[in-house]
């Protein structure tokens, strides 16, 4: 996937991360690129979209902040794992 960036775009660089394709990427939901947005099967209450390239792990927080609403929807890309969360 290639790697997007704008103004609206929260970068969470890992240690040791000296290149921006290898940068967690977080979005609210609307102001995420619509490609990304499309790929959203929640149906409404999207809250945000995160982008983590291969060799990252998940960051704990995507799995607990939505675990009451049965966790994000995550999509294996094979350079990276997109996942989307919603609070419905």
């Amino acid at each position: 996937m290639e790697n997007v960036t704008d103004k609206s775009t929260e970068a969470l660089c890992p240690l040791g991360v000296d290149t921006p394709k290898n940068t967690i990427l977080v979005w609210e939901f609307y102001t995420a690129p619509e490609f990304l947005r499309k790929l959203s099967d929640n149906g409404g209450d999207e809250d945000g979209i995160c982008w983590i390239p291969n060799g990252h792990e998940k960051p704990y927080w995507i799995d607990r902040l939505w675990d009451v609403f049965g966790g994000p929807q995550a999509i294996q890309f094979k350079d990276g794992l997109l996942v989307i969360w919603a609070h419905a």
